[in-house]
């Protein structure tokens, strides 16, 4: 520790951190305890740079430091001498701390010329010495507060080889002006959408070979950057609409131009009709996403709008209306065809594609399969009376490991299970519960909801008890 006895308080001070310092396992040398008598003061203080052991040198600033360093007068100014030829001359800069005890008139930490463009520590006053203390803690452990992340992958839009690319431009344009709240924001959203449908359009599979689900896959591996866009996109849209319907509607416009990209284009008169599961698969997943963003921000008007909404396309011609149960796909080239084929003996290919290719920085899988389930209820105790027969399928609570989902485990608080409840489309826990047993009756308690031998346990995973009462 490099300092200038100022004062006997200011002895005290440095006494005291460093007393603090060996407390925290930092091994500290200090005049007062190891220059003894009849050794060399000059050779003392020259060992603070030469001497191996010695990591780090605190220098301990104030006004007194300051003057005998500028002027290169006393112990000080011999210590400034050996340091600052130290600091010029070295490439290891971090071994040399100032510690500012002291400002001036101006506010100016009090620092010796050949350290003012130094980080310093700051440990002038009480409200500061714990904050700082820590700081310098860190830094003499080289454990920072601050860690740059690893570094990832290049994004896979730029990879020349794929076929679609995202809109990224248009994304970032809309994104700027939504967070903004410019009036340009629903324009923008507009073109995006455009732009995102001409390379969804891209991923059809019209090929005649015998492996062709390798080529299912493949595209659907081209759409993760779409997949990873879309997810972005429609967790800002539900994050600003603020749980206004209307504000979604396009996100609803791009799930039914989907369900069109699943019927054989114009001019197509032979063809499989797996080669359309990778529009299937991917409106499966974004309908997934679009409910896990709504869920995540309790948007309970909107999500009963998504549930409610009629979705219209043409098939072979004819148009056609659907509910939102039209996007929850069974794909046959993948967990029959491929499955067999290449002899994974999976319960669901499907499934553990749509749970691989979740994103670190997106929607979780836990998220997904919420959603999942949330459709799945709304289902439920939306079946048509007398029947007993068209349901989502949560066939991603695969992964569920027999816990209950969060969201609906905080459906005892009164908020989130009112709101769950308006979003199923029911008006009051009475209403859900006579609904659901009247299914469960029916289906011998969901005793044929399995994939494989898994059971599939929509009533605990969604938490039907609490939501009954």
């Amino acid at each position: 520790m490099s300092y200038s006895w100022s004062s006997p308080a200011h002895e005290d001070f440095v006494e005291s951190l460093a007393s603090k310092l060996m407390a925290n396992g930092v091994m500290v040398r200090l005049d007062k305890w190891d220059l003894k008598e009849g050794q060399d003061k000059f050779a003392f203080m020259e060992s603070m740079v030469t001497d191996p052991e010695i990591s780090k040198v605190l220098v301990i600033c104030d006004s007194h430091y300051k003057a005998k360093a500028d002027a290169r007068k006393g112990g000080v100014g011999t210590e400034t001498e050996i340091i600052s030829a130290e600091i010029y001359g070295q490439v290891n800069q971090e071994k040399f701390i100032p510690i500012v005890v002291e400002y001036d008139a101006s506010r100016q930490a009090v620092l010796p010329t050949f350290m003012k463009s130094r980080i310093y520590i700051d440990l002038s006053n009480d409200d500061v010495y714990g904050d700082g203390f820590d700081q310098l803690l860190r830094a003499i452990y080289d454990r920072p507060k601050y860690k740059r992340p690893e570094l990832g992958a290049a994004p896979e839009f730029l990879d020349d080889a794929l076929a679609t690319a995202i809109p990224v431009r248009e994304f970032q344009a809309l994104r700027s002006a939504t967070e903004e709240g410019k009036a340009t924001a629903d324009g923008l959203e507009a073109a995006y959408l455009k732009r995102f449908q001409v390379e969804l359009g891209k991923l059809l599979v019209p090929k005649e070979i015998a492996d062709y689900d390798d080529e299912i896959v493949a595209a659907i591996g081209r759409a993760k950057p779409l997949r990873d866009q879309f997810d972005q996109y429609v967790s800002m849209k539900a994050a600003f609409a603020q749980d206004a319907p209307r504000a979604c509607r396009r996100v609803l416009e791009l799930l039914e131009h989907i369900l069109g990209l699943r019927t054989p284009p114009e001019g197509m008169t032979s063809y499989r009709e797996e080669w359309f599961d990778v529009y299937r698969f991917l409106g499966w997943e974004f309908m997934l996403l679009t409910v896990a963003a709504l869920l995540r921000e309790q948007a309970w008007q909107t999500l009963d709008q998504v549930c409610s909404e009629v979705f219209v396309f043409h098939r072979n011609g004819d148009q056609r209306d659907r509910s939102f149960l039209e996007f929850e796909p069974y794909l046959r080239s993948l967990d029959e065809r491929r499955n067999k084929r290449l002899g994974l003996r999976r319960i669901s290919i499907q499934t553990d594609m749509i749970h691989d290719r979740v994103s670190t920085s997106g929607t979780t899988f836990n998220e997904m399969m919420q959603a999942d389930a949330f459709l799945s209820l709304r289902s439920v105790v939306q079946q048509p009376e007398g029947q007993t027969r068209d349901f989502w399928f949560p066939r991603t609570l695969l992964y569920l490991d027999g816990n209950r989902l969060p969201l609906f485990v905080k459906a005892g608080g009164g908020a989130i299970k009112a709101g769950l409840l308006k979003a199923l489309g029911v008006a009051d826990a009475k209403e859900f519960a006579a609904r659901f047993e009247k299914v469960a009756a029916a289906l011998n308690n969901f005793g044929n909801w399995r994939m494989d031998s898994e059971f599939i346990d929509l009533r605990s995973a969604t938490n039907v008890a609490q939501l009954s009462v």
